[in-house]
C-alpha cells in the first residue's frame, strides 16, 4: 500500500510486506531471467547512493542520465537516484546524436549510467564528457549501510521528455510530490494489484511503462520486465510467469494477437486485466484482445509527459466506461475544452498537482503550452452525455506511429537535409497494427526511393522514417500559399501499400 506520508518516490517500495516476495523479474528475447525480491530491491535502493555518490564524486541535486534497455538495475537506479536525492533522466536509446545532445545541455547532466546499449547509442562527445558509470554496476545494488532518503517533496524526482514541435525533445521535470499525488489517484488499482504479476514491455523511458511498474512495486506485486519487446516471447512470460496484468501500447497487443494466431495460442483465460495507452485503440483491436484474453478486463489510458496519468479513471456512479473511450475525469484533476463548437469537445486543458510549470530550458515552448497552471494538451476530445471522454484526434500536425509521437516537420528537416531534396512533405496514412505510418512526397533530383529513406533512417529514430517516398515536380498548394496537406495525405491513402 503507498503510504501517504511518503515525500520522496522511491519510498513507493517500503511497505507491510514479505521481503522473500519476488519484486523485479528481468525477462526478455535476450536475458536470462534473473528475480529481485523486496528485500534485495530495498537493500538496493537504500545503498545505491552512498556507492554512487562514491564513484561519481557527486553531491545530491544533480541530474543523472540513465541510458539502457529495460532491466531491474534501470529500475533501481533510477529509484536509488530519488532515494539519494538526484534527479533521474531517462534517456531514448533510439534518438538521434543531435537530440541526445540536446538532452544533455538542457539539462546539465553531470554523470551518465548506461550500459552496453547505452554507450553504443551515445555520441563519444558526450560519453567523454560527462562521469560515465556502468548501469549494472554490482556495488551499486550490494551495500550494507542503508541510509534514509534525502530531499523529496518538491524537488525534482525526474526528467522525463517529449517529442518537441521542432523535433527536438521538450525536458519536462517532474516532482516527487507530483508523482506521488498522481499514483494516489489510483490508491484503489494499486491495492488491488497485490501478489499479482503484471508484465511491463514498453520501455521504461515512456511514462506507460514506468508508470506501471512504480503502480506494481507500490502495490505488492510482482513487475516482470522485458529487456525489449518481441510478440513470442511477451506470449510465453504471460504463460511462464502466470501474468495476471498485462501492459502496453496497442501496437504491442496487435503484434502478440497475430502471433498468438500463428502459433495456435489458446484464450489465456488466467489474464485479469489489459490495459493500454499511448495510441487511440480500435474496436476490431478490442474484439482481438478479448479474444486471446477473454477474462480480462480492458482499459485504454490517457496521459501526457506534462501532466501524468492521473487524468481518467472509472465513472463515480459505476456506469461501465465503453471501450474506446479513455474514461471519465478523475475528481481531483482539473480539465477544461476549449476552442470547440460548445463544451462537450475541444482542445483538452489540464490543471493539477503533477502538471509540470515548463520545459527546461525552453521559454517559448512553455509559454506556448503553459498558461496560469493550466497545460494544452493539443489532443482535442469530445465528451459523451455520460461525461466519458473520448479522444478525437490532434490539434497539430503531430500523429501517433507504435506508441511514438512523430512531428512531419522534423522528418521533413532531416530529410532536406539530403542534398538531393529540394521539398518535402510528410504526411500520415492509416494502419491497423501501428494506428498511422509516415509517408513522404518529395520534390528531388538524381535520387530515389531506397537512398533517402535509408537517410531518414540514419538521421533519425526508425519508427518516424517514412515507410513510401513519393516523386513530384512541385507540392501541391492551398489557397494560403502553404503546403495543402489534406490533398497529400488523400492521395497517400490511395496509393500507399504496406
Amino acid at each position: 500500500m503507498l503510504s501517504k506520508s511518503s515525500s520522496n518516490l522511491a519510498d513507493i517500495v517500503w511497505g507491510n510486506r514479505d521481503s522473500e516476495q519476488i519484486a523485479l523479474v528481468d525477462a526478455g528475447p535476450d536475458t536470462i531471467n534473473s528475480r529481485l525480491s523486496y528485500g534485495d530491491v530495498q537493500q538496493a535502493i537504500q545503498s545505491f547512493p552512498k556507492e554512487f555518490r562514491g564513484k561519481s564524486g557527486l553531491e545530491p541535486g544533480h541530474r543523472v542520465a540513465v541510458v539502457g534497455k529495460n532491466q531491474s538495475a534501470h529500475v533501481l537506479a533510477s529509484y536509488g537516484l530519488m532515494h539519494g536525492g538526484y534527479v533521474a533522466v531517462p534517456v531514448n536509446l533510439q534518438l538521434s546524436h543531435e537530440a541526445l545532445e540536446h538532452i544533455y545541455r538542457v539539462c546539465d547532466i553531470a554523470a551518465t549510467l548506461a550500459d552496453r546499449a547505452g554507450l553504443e547509442a551515445l555520441p563519444a562527445s558526450l560519453a567523454s564528457s560527462t562521469r560515465l558509470l556502468a548501469l549494472d554496476e554490482p556495488t551499486f545494488y550490494a551495500g550494507r549501510e542503508p541510509r534514509p532518503a534525502t530531499q523529496g517533496g518538491d524537488d525534482e524526482a525526474v526528467v522525463m521528455f517529449t517529442s518537441g514541435s521542432t523535433g527536438l525533445p521538450k525536458a519536462v521535470p517532474i516532482t516527487h510530490n507530483g508523482y506521488l499525488w498522481a499514483m494516489r489517484q489510483f490508491a484503489d488499482l494499486i491495492d488491488s494489484l497485490a501478489g499479482q504479476t503484471v508484465l511491463a514491455a514498453a520501455p521504461l523511458f515512456h511514462m506507460n511503462a514506468q508508470f506501471h511498474v512504480q503502480a506494481a512495486l507500490a502495490g505488492g506485486a510482482t513487475a516482470v520486465v522485458m529487456r525489449r519487446f518481441e510478440a513470442g516471447r511477451f506470449l510465453e512470460l504471460i504463460v511462464e510467469e502466470s501474468v495476471t496484468r498485462v501492459t502496453g501500447v496497442p501496437t504491442m497487443l496487435a503484434l502478440a494477437v497475430r502471433e498468438a494466431d500463428r502459433r495456435g495460442v489458446r484464450p489465456m483465460r488466467h489474464v485479469q486485466s489489459v490495459a493500454m495507452g499511448s495510441a487511440p485503440l480500435s474496436e476490431a483491436l478490442v474484439q482481438e484482445v478479448k479474444s486471446l484474453f477473454p477474462e480480462a478486463v480492458i482499459s485504454n489510458g490517457y496521459g501526457t509527459t506534462e501532466t501524468g496519468p492521473a487524468l481518467f479513471g472509472a465513472h463515480p456512479d459505476g456506469i461501465p466506461t465503453p471501450v474506446q473511450s479513455i474514461g471519465y475525469p478523475l475528481a481531483k484533476a482539473g480539465w477544461d475544452l476549449r476552442d470547440g463548437s460548445d463544451k462537450s469537445q475541444g482542445v483538452l486543458w489540464v490543471k493539477h498537482p503533477m502538471t509540470a510549470t515548463g520545459y527546461l530550458g525552453d521559454v517559448a515552448q512553455t509559454e506556448a503550452a503553459f498558461r496560469d497552471g493550466w497545460y494544452c494538451t493539443k489532443d482535442r476530445m469530445v465528451r459523451d452525455e455520460d461525461g466519458f471522454f473520448y479522444f478525437d484526434g490532434r490539434a497539430d500536425d503531430m500523429f501517433v506511429c507504435a506508441g511514438e509521437n512523430i512531428y512531419p516537420q522534423e522528418v521533413e528537416r532531416r530529410m532536406l537535409q539530403h542534398p538531393a531534396v529540394r521539398d518535402v512533405a510528410v504526411v500520415p496514412v492509416p494502419d491497423e497494427l501501428k494506428g498511422y505510418l509516415p509517408v513522404a512526397f518529395v520534390v528531388a533530383e538524381n535520387t530515389d526511393e531506397a537512398t533517402l529513406r535509408d537517410h531518414a533512417l540514419r538521421t533519425g529514430p526508425a519508427y518516424a522514417h517514412p515507410r513510401a517516398v513519393y516523386f513530384l515536380d512541385q507540392l501541391p498548394l492551398g489557397s494560403t500559399n502553404k503546403v495543402d496537406r489534406q490533398k497529400l495525405q488523400r492521395l497517400a491513402e490511395q496509393t500507399f501499400q504496406r
